[in-house]
């Protein structure tokens, strides 16, 4: 009588086990079946975001190519503008020799258009 009443109460545990295996199991079921949903729903606006993603990235490569382009002409200007010093020093040094030479001479063998010419290549260049 001991073992049918033993026999009888492991058959109830374990249909009791059963049941609430099969229980979790559902409710796993329809957690699976909600993340299947949501990425499904995810996959859908990926595909609405992606033509905007690929402007976004058209987009950078252009601003990567303006700055490219700026950071040159700043190199360029910056080089033009060492250049230019070096040639206004030069020019300076040029023009204060040829200063005291016309002092010494104290004679003006230049036309007055010719020292206009020079003022003008002079604003010219401080110009560019």
């Amino acid at each position: 009588m001991i073992i049918e009443i033993s026999v009888a109460v492991m058959a109830v545990a374990v249909v009791v086990l059963v049941v609430f295996l099969v229980k979790t199991l559902l409710s796993a079921k329809k957690s699976l079946d909600k993340v299947t949903e949501t990425l499904t729903d995810l996959e859908a606006k990926m595909k609405q975001i992606e033509p905007m993603m690929d402007t976004i990235q058209i987009t950078g490569e252009a601003l990567r190519e303006a700055a490219d382009g700026m950071q040159q002409v700043s190199a360029t200007l910056f080089q033009r503008r060492k250049t230019t010093r070096r040639t206004r020093r030069t020019a300076d040094a040029h023009a204060a020799s040829a200063a005291s030479d016309a002092s010494n001479t104290s004679q003006d063998t230049s036309p007055k258009w010719m020292k206009w010419v020079d003022v003008a290549a002079d604003v010219w260049q401080r110009l560019r």
